[in-house]
Parts: structure tokens; sequence; C-alpha cells
């Protein structure tokens, strides 16, 4: 698990997961409409965040295996 965290993608993947998770639990949490707009534009923005860093981890791993 230390060894997750001395990969920079890694940390700043762990980072976004928990913003996501802080972010949708405002937005269940709180029902104003302007926070519930701001939250779920962060949860949109941060899911974009996410999808890309799973890509660029797998494509650092590929990349790992057929350049040894």
């Amino acid at each position: 698990m230390f060894n997750l965290f001395h990969n920079h993608k890694a940390s700043f993947f762990v980072l976004t997961l928990t913003l996501l998770i802080c972010s949708m639990t405002a937005t269940f949490t709180f029902n104003n409409h302007i926070s519930d707009s701001v939250s779920i534009l962060f949860s949109i923005m941060l899911s974009m965040l996410l999808i890309s860093l799973v890509l660029a981890l797998l494509w650092e791993k590929i990349e790992g295996i057929c350049n040894p």
C-alpha cells in the first residue's frame, strides 16, 4: 500500500476519489439549489478527471509490460 503513494498519479487518484465521494455526499445531504448545482458540477469534473487518471495509469502499466 505504501508503494502506491510513491507514484504521484496513484496518490492523485486517491485524492480525486476522496473529493468525488465528498462532493457526492454534499449533493445528497444538502437541499440548497446553489450547493447542489456546484457539487454536481464538481462531481462531473472529478469523474472525468478520475477516468483520465485511470487511463493514464493503465497506459503506464501497459508500457511497463511491453517495454521492459
